[in-house]
C-alpha cells in the first residue's frame, strides 16, 4: 500500500473552509492547524509515503507524476493536460492550476490578521511545510 500525503497553503485552505463550511476565520485556522498536524504525523509514521504540496502539484505536475509513478509505476501515464470539472470557486472546467493567490485575495485583511494570530502559535509547523505567517 502506498500513501499519498498532500497539503496546501494554509491561508488558501482557510479561505476554502470559510466559504465551504461557513467557518469563522479563527475556527478555520484552528482546523487547518489540526489538518497540518495530522499530515505531519502521517509523514513521520509513513516514511515511504509520496508527499507533495498543492503548489508542487499545480506548478510542476510532471514532477508529481514522477513522485507517484516511482511508487506506483502503472500511474506513469497520468494525463496532466486533461480538463476536468472539480469543486472549485470558479465553477468551471479547469486544467491543473494554482488558485492560491485568488483564494487568499478573497480573504478580508482583518480576517488575515485573525488567521495569522492563530497560525503564529504554530510557526514551526507552518515552516516545516514551507509556509510563513502573513
Amino acid at each position: 500500500m502506498v500513501f499519498v500525503i498532500l497539503y496546501r497553503n494554509p491561508y488558501a485552505h482557510c479561505q476554502s473552509m470559510m466559504s465551504r463550511k461557513n467557518l469563522s476565520p479563527t475556527a478555520a485556522a484552528k482546523l487547518i492547524l489540526k489538518f497540518l498536524k495530522v499530515q505531519y504525523e502521517n509523514i513521520q509514521n509513513n516514511p515511504d509515503a509520496v508527499v507533495f504540496s498543492y503548489e508542487l502539484l499545480t506548478e510542476n505536475p510532471r514532477e508529481v507524476v514522477k513522485l507517484i509513478s516511482n511508487k506506483i509505476p502503472s500511474l506513469a501515464d497520468i494525463d496532466i493536460e486533461q480538463e476536468f470539472k472539480a469543486h472549485n470557486f470558479l465553477n468551471k472546467k479547469l486544467t491543473i492550476q494554482n488558485l492560491n493567490v485568488e483564494k487568499i485575495n478573497k480573504i478580508d485583511p482583518k480576517d488575515i490578521q485573525s488567521i495569522s494570530q492563530i497560525f503564529s502559535e504554530e510557526k514551526e509547523l507552518l515552516r516545516y511545510f514551507g509556509y510563513d505567517i502573513l
